[in-house]
């Protein structure tokens, strides 16, 4: 995944009133989505039901 980095210059009040909440909507929509895909997947192509999988809080660290 490519991550790219974004430089806003604006008013501190247009990025508290504006910015900042519209990406915390599109964030949290994201998030949504994805979990719903994933469940999705996990539900039709591994398990009939996505609650019979393991579910890990945090994968092992690779040393």
């Amino acid at each position: 995944m490519h991550r790219q980095t974004v430089i806003v210059h604006a008013p501190v009040s247009f990025i508290n009133q504006v910015l900042w909440p519209e990406f915390e909507e599109l964030s949290e929509a994201l998030s949504a989505h994805l979990l719903e895909i994933t469940n999705r997947i996990i539900r039709e192509e591994v398990y009939a039901k996505p609650g019979e999988a393991d579910e890990i809080a945090e994968p092992a660290r690779l040393r």
